[in-house]
């Protein structure tokens, strides 16, 4: 009993204290303590997984994505956040799993059995107050005369006009006493309650069922040598030459035709490139970028096929192994390709959010290529493989969401990009976060009267109205940083003339 205390004590405090940090509030200084507030009930309420050095680094992890959002509060942090913390949650539940993919479906699952689990813990509860029984029994007998009885009062309400105005006073006057608590239960709150109360379920309570585990526990790192069955109907020697054969001939194949498409990139990109406009660059990186996703997956695809079973095993594999690499490495020569062609838009229109996401896309391009060729070398598993690079993606988007690249983007294109300015991304696209620096390089938009120079004024003078009204709970370091800026620069008012001007426009 007082284990069904503690968790449904914990469960109200956690509830309420979800309700006070983010009802009507912005992600900020709340998102921190929220991951404060698991940590610490992780550690009281499942001892066991705390101890478990993978769930403290997945605890580190959440921590390290809440400690981006307080500082500078990313929309893509907060993606990084939100799946950060469902793989907290599976990992909280299951600390032996290994496998993201697997531990998101716990995550997600957990959030809805624990929350069936908590309204379940809760009716117990009630069944040991005492005169629920004869309460709940009444309950039961008033239930259809009420039902009866409102299916009345509707034909009445429409036949009889003085007893529809009767009716009328009757819940006109009822309405007015309850109308602060009709407020204080309104759809919306009920829902966040709910959405908080499943929240604290899934940390607090446990998922016993085992399911999960025992479908990883029989993936392994390491092939495991099966004997060869018949192959076309042929003896197993046989069908196991004709696989390396078809090996072979893949191998070569796609070598042959991947090296003709390096061999025109190292002559006509790396070496040769000639600028042209804005939009044919972006459709030549953009096509470059695609044909790289593709590729990849083909790629990453044909040597799991074929380094799947036992030719790992056969004696005469080393030509269909050199191959691979081959592949593998004329694959990363495509990834440089595209790495010039994104530098040369950067140089030459600047930076932005694609052309950043292309550098790390390439990055995680690389390192699942190389880990691909470790699959090969040591003849470990697609499972192994999978495991690998998810976790080296989640890195990847792990760091990318601790920076602020807003600041770096605005700085690169207003420092080393003044030729090709795109004024209208700076502004209609950065974040808030960069609107010192817009202020601080204001030159760039032209003259005080200018389109240009009026939208920042508005967009700082609705960053301030926001600040001024913004709590403690939505607070962020590089929001308090921005406004002090504004607070010691004295930055005029937008004209107001030129405001009407743009609605009537």
């Amino acid at each position: 009993m007082k284990t069904i205390n503690k968790e449904l004590v914990g469960l109200l405090l956690f509830t309420t204290l979800f309700y006070i940090l983010f009802w009507d509030q912005f992600w900020g200084l709340n998102i921190l303590l929220l991951s404060i507030a698991s940590g610490a009930i992780i550690f009281w309420f499942n001892p066991f997984a705390i101890v478990q050095r993978s769930v403290q680094l997945m605890l580190s992890a959440n921590l390290l994505c809440a400690i981006g959002i307080f500082w500078h509060n990313s929309i893509f942090t907060h993606a990084i956040y939100i799946i950060s913390f469902i793989l907290l949650i599976g990992k909280s539940q299951f600390p032996f799993l290994t496998q993201l993919f697997f531990l998101g479906i716990a995550g997600i699952l957990n959030y809805f059995i624990c929350l069936f689990k908590a309204f379940k813990l809760i009716s117990n509860k009630l069944t040991i107050i005492p005169g629920y029984k004869k309460y709940h029994h009444w309950i039961i007998v008033i239930t259809l005369p009420i039902i009866i009885s409102s299916v009345f009062l509707i034909l009445y309400y429409n036949a009889n006009e003085s007893f529809n105005k009767l009716t009328f006073q009757f819940f006109d006057w009822t309405y007015k006493y309850l109308k602060s608590f009709i407020d204080l239960l309104s759809l919306p709150k009920f829902f966040f309650l709910l959405f908080g109360f499943g929240i604290g379920a899934s940390l607090l309570l446990r998922f016993k069922n085992q399911l999960i585990e025992m479908v990883e526990k029989k993936l392994t790192d390491d092939i495991q040598r099966k004997s060869w069955n018949s192959y076309w109907g042929n003896s197993s020697l046989t069908g196991m030459k004709n696989y390396y054969r078809m090996a072979i001939i893949s191998f070569l194949m796609v070598n042959i035709l991947l090296l003709i498409v390096n061999i025109l990139d190292i002559t006509h990109v790396w070496f040769n490139f000639k600028p042209s406009g804005v939009a044919e660059l972006r459709q030549f990186v953009h096509t470059g970028t695609y044909i790289l996703i593709f590729s990849v997956f083909i790629a990453i695809g044909i040597v799991l096929y074929f380094f799947y079973g036992n030719i790992n095993f056969y004696k005469h594999n080393r030509w269909v192994k050199i191959l691979a690499y081959v592949w593998i490495g004329q694959n990363m020569i495509m990834v440089v390709s595209v790495l010039v062609r994104n530098l040369y838009y950067v140089q030459l229109y600047g930076l932005a959010y694609k052309r950043l996401g292309v550098f790390f896309f390439l990055i995680a391009t690389i390192l699942a290529l190389v880990f691909l060729i470790i699959k090969v070398k040591e003849r470990k598993s697609i499972a192994y493989y999978l495991r690998t690079i998810s976790i080296t993606a989640y890195c990847v988007l792990l760091f990318v969401a601790l920076f602020n690249w807003d600041i770096c983007i605005a700085s690169y294109n207003l420092n080393y990009n003044r030729k090709n300015l795109d004024t209208k991304f700076l502004l209609h696209e950065l974040s808030d976060k960069t609107l010192p620096i817009l202020w601080k390089n204001k030159d760039a938009f032209g003259d005080r009267n200018g389109e240009d120079y009026q939208y920042l004024l508005k967009r700082i003078q609705r960053f301030q109205k926001r600040k001024q009204s913004d709590t403690w709970k939505s607070t962020t370091i590089m929001g308090m940083i921005n406004y002090e800026f504004f607070l010691k620069n004295d930055v005029p008012k937008p004209d107001t003339e030129k405001q009407k001007s743009s609605v009537i426009q």
